[in-house]
């Protein structure tokens, strides 16, 4: 049977912000741009505001959390003989890694309050029977935790309002502007790791400007003249930072919750043709024909930032880096890839 109506449901504490959550544009309202693109019926709508008799086909839960609520929706709509998925894209269900949380690392969330919240996420997981993850290592968790429940890995991708604008080169080319794009307040120490390398190469090349844009406690020692930095923006305004970029950065703390994490900084520099300097992990590794450089260690950051100011070996970078990162981080086809996992599941 073919799946044409399909609802993406979010479960966010604000109900009014949703639609600028980062993590459900990538996650579900892209995925649902290229489904709807396709010719199906696409709708996205919270977790408080879902009605389970419009006859829909398959609805996926994003992050979903074990409540009475979610309990009660999931059986009505599989009494419907709806197709229920969840969607996670970080490891946030495993207790046994609630001490690797970015939130308790960084000293945001207490680990009683983020243990509770894993428990939830862990417990409404098992009531689906279908989950979409956005990597490998994510899925292996999933597995682990569920050998009944099938999981597919729908990668991240670029994002397809992007596919639309225009390509052309910003004026301010030949600036060397170094990026940073924390997205949320629990980045604090993967930024740490690169403090001294990038300080380091700050101080020798003085016409190169770093640009941190979103919420983050650094220090850098460096002319502050060199150094900017912003408050987050939203997503409508963000692609107009990437495309702004020289070179991008993507640090990671060594831990088993960003090993789970998908290279979504390096597809969307990597879009517009801009490198990344990121840490290894598995999903980073996919892309390191296509924009990622990994930097395993300290003065790998500082060589490889050297590399690029050669003029020659930047445009061997860049070259056709917009080509080989929509390759690896398609929409289309993960949408392709969501429908026939959605259909199996239904029978």
């Amino acid at each position: 049977m073919v799946i044409q109506n399909i609802t993406f449901v979010a479960s966010n504490r604000n109900a009014d912000l949703y639609r600028i959550d980062p993590s459900f544009v990538y996650r579900c309202e892209n995925l649902g741009l290229a489904l709807s693109k396709q010719g199906h019926d696409v709708h996205f709508t919270h977790l408080t505001k879902l009605k389970w008799k419009e006859g829909y086909q398959a609805v996926i839960f994003h992050r979903p959390i074990a409540s009475v609520r979610l309990w009660y929706l999931l059986r009505q709509l599989r009494l419907r003989g709806i197709v229920v998925i969840a969607d996670f894209d970080d490891l946030v269900f495993d207790e046994a890694y609630v001490d690797y949380s970015p939130g308790v690392l960084n000293g945001l969330v207490s680990r009683r309050v983020t243990r509770r919240r894993f428990l939830a996420h862990w417990r409404a997981l098992s009531w689906f029977d279908g989950v979409t993850v956005t990597t490998e290592p994510l899925a292996n968790h999933v597995h682990r935790l569920f050998p009944s429940i099938r999981v597919e890995v729908i990668h991240n991708s670029v994002h397809l309002a992007w596919r639309h604008e225009s390509h052309d080169v910003l004026p301010n080319e030949g600036k060397r502007i170094i990026t940073y794009f924390p997205g949320t307040r629990s980045h604090h120490r993967d930024f740490a790791q690169i403090r001294e390398p990038l300080s380091s190469f700050l101080r020798a090349h003085p016409e190169v400007k770093l640009q941190i844009t979103g919420p983050l406690v650094f220090s850098i020692d460096a002319d502050p003249r060199q150094i900017s930095h912003e408050e987050r923006v939203p997503f409508s305004e963000y692609q107009a930072r990437v495309r702004n970029s020289w070179v991008n950065l993507a640090p990671l703390e060594e831990t088993p919750f960003n090993q789970c994490k998908s290279a979504l900084k390096v597809l969307e520099a990597g879009y517009w043709g801009v490198p990344t300097l990121c840490s290894s992990n598995i999903d980073n590794l996919r892309f390191s024909s296509a924009g990622a450089w990994i930097s395993t260690k300290p003065e790998e950051w500082v060589e490889n930032l050297e590399r690029l100011l050669n003029k020659a070996e930047y445009q061997r970078a860049s070259h056709e880096l917009r080509k080989r990162t929509v390759a690896l981080a398609d929409v289309d086809k993960q949408a392709q890839l969501f429908l026939q996992f959605a259909e199996t599941l239904m029978g």
